[in-house]
């Protein structure tokens, strides 16, 4: 499904940015993703990449978004002939046990985990993910905004002392906030 195709919600609808950032996060996670699944979006902030999953995953699929903020969450929607998109108001770096998942997706929000080694092993205890979308600057120096940055460098490392199976990087584009790549990386304990 194409940017175009985002819902009109209960906003007014899609600002021109609004359908870049779209399209962006699609091209992120497009190859990670599979019709009819069902994935959680933790740190889901406003919604960019639980839309984005939405549209990917079509009617038969499902979206869980949590993010600790209940404002940011109320502006989530799902799109036009995607996937219902739930809400969940929690801190995810301390989540309860949840319904099984096809998928975590963490986009965004491992750079500001400051363990991110024991978040990763606890969610992986918790939800048993057949995979791990994560999508992070590719940044060694962490800033006001990425203060504590996962680069693909230091992802593999981290996968490889957690005995994971190494992160395949899926996509990677030039970021819109800093100067920087952002990329994609799927970590999958299944072919996917």
């Amino acid at each position: 499904m194409r940017a175009g195709k985002w819902l009109k919600s209960a906003r007014t609808g899609w600002t021109e940015a609004e359908r870049v950032l779209a399209a962006d996060a699609q091209n992120l996670i497009r190859p990670a993703v599979r019709a009819g699944e069902k994935w959680a979006d933790l740190g889901a902030g406003s919604g960019t990449f639980a839309a984005a999953l939405s549209a990917l995953l079509g009617p038969s699929g499902a979206v869980l978004a949590i993010d600790q903020d209940a404002r940011a969450l109320h502006q989530i929607s799902a799109v036009v002939g995607g996937a219902p998109v739930q809400t969940l108001t929690a801190d995810f770096t301390a989540l309860p046990p949840l319904p099984p998942q096809d998928g975590l997706l963490l986009a965004n929000s491992l750079h500001f985990v400051k363990s991110q080694s024991v978040m990763l092993e606890r969610l992986r205890g918790l939800l048993q993910p057949s995979k791990v979308l994560i999508v992070e600057y590719d940044l060694e120096r962490g800033s006001v905004w990425v203060p504590r940055p996962l680069s693909f460098a230091k992802l593999q490392t981290l996968c490889a002392e957690l005995g994971w199976p190494a992160p395949k990087k899926l996509a990677e584009q030039p970021s819109r906030y800093q100067w920087a790549m952002i990329y994609s990386a799927l970590i999958a304990w299944v072919e996917s």
